[in-house]
């Protein structure tokens, strides 16, 4: 079902990976104008300088912050600040972390995903989506052609054979480690022809249930139509007919579900 594969990544030079929390930013749709204010101050190549650029009243359809961050992007991959990797990989991201007084792993491992419509079966949804968020994500994507951040997936494994891998590789020194908050986080890349033949086939059966990118989603299917109707091949391995995952096994112990709290207020 999911066709689940590696990528060449791009990754920040060694030399800034050295202290990654400076330039690690959290997803757009929760980024804060006070936070963002402190990304940017926090480091000239803060993550955040794409993915959620600020807006000057200067702006027009030419110069605003979805021109200026393809601008950026292509800036720091000519100065070598960003370095494309020379060889696919999937990426095993572990995080740890607190919660409630207890200490917590979850394990990512971000692969280039192909996209299905929903009707298909193969990527399931959860909710409504609303045109504001994918009108801004669209332009950003079209702007950049490149996905920023991964869309979080949930995926199960009932043969374990992901679980077993991972957990070999992670017995392996990390590409890169960093502290983020309260987060501790780990990278590794997971290379080889076994290592990739291994988790492609446990996924190959397995349907992939969004937990969060809804619109992201939404809007990489819709920019591969925009790609498709440009003269693209849907069924080729050309980046727009793939998104970017972060894919969670369903029973890992740091995959928590918490409540979602709203007031009402007004009522009589």
């Amino acid at each position: 079902m999911a066709d689940v594969q590696p990528f060449k990544g791009i990754r920040y030079s060694s030399q800034l990976a050295r202290d990654l929390g400076r330039v690690l930013c959290p997803p757009y749709d929760i980024i804060t104008p006070e936070q963002q204010g402190e990304l940017l101050r926090r480091s000239p190549y803060n993550s955040v300088r794409l993915e959620l650029g600020v807006d000057l009243p200067t702006d027009s359809p030419q110069d605003n912050r979805y021109t200026r961050a393809a601008a950026l992007l292509e800036e720091w991959l000519g100065q070598d600040v960003l370095l494309p990797e020379k060889e696919t990989a999937f990426y095993l991201l572990r995080e740890e972390f607190s919660h409630m007084g207890r200490t917590r792993t979850r394990c990512s491992l971000l692969a280039r995903v192909r996209l299905e419509e929903f009707s298909r079966r193969v990527v399931l949804p959860h909710e409504e989506t609303s045109q504001g968020p994918k009108r801004d994500r669209l332009a950003l994507l079209t702007a950049t052609n490149a996905n920023l951040s991964p869309i979080m997936g949930i995926y199960r494994d009932p043969s374990g054979a992901t679980g077993d891998l991972l957990a070999r590789v992670m017995s392996e020194a990390p590409l890169a480690h960093t502290d983020y908050g309260d987060t501790h986080i780990q990278l590794w890349a997971v290379t080889g022809k076994g290592a990739i033949g291994t988790i492609r086939d446990a996924l190959r059966d397995a349907p992939i249930y969004l937990a969060d990118g809804h619109h992201r989603y939404e809007t990489a299917l819709h920019y591969r139509g925009l790609q498709q109707s440009s003269g693209g091949v849907l069924d080729g391995d050309a980046g727009h007919n793939f998104v970017m995952m972060s894919l969670i096994e369903i029973k890992d112990p740091g995959l928590l579900v918490l409540p979602y709290h709203r007031v009402v207020r007004g009522l009589s």
